[in-house]
């Protein structure tokens, strides 16, 4: 990696404003002039800039020199050209933009249709004779040659050898076979038969060989060539910048995390990130900028030609005039007037060598020392750098890195804010939490997701993932089993009833369950404290109780924090509640359970005697209800005992004693329901009396 002078630097930045100010005026105002009079190779616009994304694309900046028309040759893969033609951008401040040429050719699919012979798809022998029906064709077959004319290709039943054995009739299958008019007359050939065969048109013969060789090109070139143009009216030297997005891998991002000695609030973090070369072209002193946001990034196939389809008419003719009805036209709607864009801004922010205390024990002194000096030897720092809705890291130093290599280069080297956690998750852990540390992000700097190597002191700790950490940002991360501690977690539910009143004609209970859930934790550690934090999920329906004060909230649950001596044990309980109200109908309501309410005084003597004579006048009304019952039972008894006299009247002679006495008999019955319906009619309406008095009582009953 090479090394440039700090001098150099804010040239770059004066070079980089005037891309973002003059890129859109040099594209919309630029002529098209097809003026060329010079070639360059690549070499002549070598890569200045590259700034990779986290969505899989690079913008990349190349640079060079012109004198009057210029035109720069740059090569790229088939893959690229279509992204290259998307964002391209040419900037000559002292001369314009001229062409930019490339070799087009159309879709495979399309140049192979164009040929006599269409060889899309992988088609099959009978196919391909198909295609070339009324040429000459010689046929090499297994003991003989034919030469003729394709009339068509068919398919015919043919019979089959069979395998079951000697004696068993042939399975018939249907076979290809192309019809060819000879010298002879017409001959069916299987194309099974069929050993060779050549085309005797040398028009179709050509067309299979380009054919061919479309495929056989398809395959095998995968570099084209754009030709940049410039146009420049004087002969002085002039700068010319080419910018353009490409596809790229994603960078990454690692750290290296040095936890403090004694009791330092501070810890060291050191980040790299990992860039891979994966161009046919080496970076050579290349200005790198590592972006930390996502933009949308998608693929539109510019570089094939695109076809429209258009419809087919009948060839125009004169034919008698008939009357034609038009549409009633109509004004258009007014446009409402584009919304008028908002000026963006920026903000520049430099990482320093770290922040916080300077002091603390000489051990972390001295770790924190040799951490730094890994970031020297580097290079420094990358500077930071918000840049719109982006974060931007810029390598300081130029950066070199061969085609089809990878690097990893130095970030930052920063004191972030640290704290010593174990960290016990019970949806993960049934024993012991996990060593782990709370950083506070005191950079300037976006912390982007990646894995971290954890050093406690100077020794290897464990490795721990980070997600994306914005600047004053807290974040857990756990980086090993924290053994000596050991928690036990014992939940315990307990129901009971709070109150009992009478509202609206209902029983309203009062319900409460308390969800008390202990944690004994131990920690066999002779040397150090622990501080504990508990990641309690959140039981749904319940809240705290009131008095217990979580260190923090999360979607899923609440964190709470225990201190544990060394070589001690401590109870920690966490209590939820939770409160809702059952309401029954007061007449459905059991005595016995009202009373017991009573004597654990939750219920008032009140309330008891109102659900005492609630029951008693729902008695009596189901009292009036069963007598009811009994009647429309006698009713009913009554009017089949006369449906089967009607029966037996009707096969007894009207003259005899007992057709007379059936009909004695029919009289009693009709008096005896005449008798039973009053009297139900009656008691209908003692029990709807009853029962709205009874409604009316409850609802004005409101008892607490």
């Amino acid at each position: 990696m090479n090394h440039r002078p700090p001098a150099s630097r804010p040239v770059q930045r004066s070079c980089r404003a005037s891309i973002r100010v003059r890129a859109a005026l040099c594209i919309l105002g630029a002529p098209v002039i097809l003026a060329a009079t010079g070639s360059a190779a690549d070499s002549d616009l070598p890569v200045r800039r590259i700034t990779l994304y986290r969505s899989g694309i690079a913008a990349v900046e190349r640079e060079g020199q012109a004198r009057g028309n210029h035109t720069f040759t740059l090569r790229f893969r088939q893959d690229e050209i279509d992204d290259l033609l998307k964002s391209m951008v040419v900037l000559d401040p002292a001369g314009r933009p001229g062409v930019v040429g490339y070799a087009s050719r159309d879709p495979l699919e399309r140049r192979l249709g164009s040929l006599s012979i269409n060889l899309s798809g992988n088609p099959s022998i009978a196919q391909i004779l198909l295609q070339v029906r009324g040429s000459r064709v010689r046929f090499a077959l297994t003991d003989e040659a034919v030469e003729g004319t394709v009339l068509g290709v068919e398919e015919r039943v043919v019979p089959r050898a069979s395998t079951a054995g000697a004696g068993a009739p042939a399975a018939p299958r249907a076979e290809p076979v192309v019809s060819v008019l000879t010298t002879s007359g017409i001959r069916a050939i299987a194309i099974a038969d069929i050993r060779a065969f050549d085309l005797l048109d040398a028009r179709l013969a050509e067309d299979l060989q380009r054919a061919l060789a479309a495929v056989v090109e398809e395959r095998t070139e995968q570099i084209r060539s754009v030709d940049v143009s410039v146009v420049g009216d004087g002969g002085a030297v002039r700068p010319v910048t080419v910018a353009y997005v490409q596809v790229a891998p994603v960078w990454k991002t690692s750290y290296r995390l040095v936890l403090p000695e004694g009791e330092s609030s501070a810890a060291i973090m050191q980040a790299w990130a990992i860039v891979e070369n994966q161009t046919d072209e080496d970076w050579a002193n290349v200005s790198l900028s590592l972006a930390s946001g996502r933009p949308i990034a998608f693929q539109m196939r510019l570089s094939d030609p695109y076809y429209t389809s258009r419809p087919l008419i009948p060839v125009p003719a004169v034919e008698g005039l008939r009357p034609r009805d038009f549409e009633r036209g109509m004004a258009p709607a007014d446009a409402a007037p584009p919304p008028s864009a908002a000026p963006g801004s920026a903000m520049r922010r430099t990482a320093g060598r770290g922040g916080g205390d300077s002091g603390g024990q000489a051990g972390d002194a001295m770790i924190a020392e040799r951490a730094m000096s890994m970031a020297d030897i580097s290079g420094g720092d990358a500077l930071g750098e918000v840049s719109g809705e982006l974060f931007l890291f810029t390598v300081p130093v130029p950066v070199s890195i061969e085609r089809r290599r990878s690097a990893m280069l130095p970030l930052a080297t920063t004191r972030l804010g640290a704290r010593r956690l174990s960290i016990f998750d019970p949806a993960t852990m049934t024993r012991s939490p996990m060593r782990g540390v709370e950083i506070v992000n005191e950079s300037d700097l976006e912390l982007l997701p990646g894995p971290i190597a954890v050093y406690d002191g100077e020794r290897y700790a464990g490795d721990a993932t980070i997600a994306q950490t914005s600047r004053g940002q807290e974040r857990l991360v756990v980086f090993a089993e924290d053994s000596e501690v050991t928690i036990r977690r014992e939940p315990k539910r307990t129901r009971s009833v709070i109150s009992v009143s009478i509202g609206s004609g209902s029983l309203r209970t009062r319900m409460r369950e308390d969800l008390d859930t202990g944690y004994a934790v131990e920690n066999a550690d002779t040397l150090r404290d622990r501080t504990i934090l508990i990641e309690h999920q959140r039981t749904p329906g319940f809240d705290l109780v009131e008095g217990q004060k979580p260190k923090a909230e999360t979607s899923t649950g609440h964190r709470f924090e225990v201190q544990v001596a060394k070589a001690a044990k401590v109870d920690f309980t966490v209590s939820e509640r939770r409160t809702w109200i059952d309401s029954t109908v007061v007449t459905d309501v059991e005595l016995q359970t009202v009373l017991q309410y009573v004597t654990s005084g939750r219920a008032s003597q009140r309330i008891a005697d109102a659900v005492r004579q609630a029951i008693d006048r729902r008695a009596e009304v189901r009292r009036i209800e069963q007598q009811m019952e009994a009647l429309s039972k006698q009713e009913s008894e009554i009017v089949a005992d006369q449906a089967r006299i009607r029966s037996n009247m009707g096969a007894v002679d009207r003259q005899s004693t007992l057709y007379a006495q059936y009909m004695q008999r029919l009289t009693a019955q009709e008096k005896e329901l005449d008798d039973l319906r009053a009297q139900r009619r009656t008691l209908t309406e003692e029990r709807d009396r009853r029962a709205r008095d009874l409604e009316t009582w409850l609802r004005g009953l409101n008892l607490d």
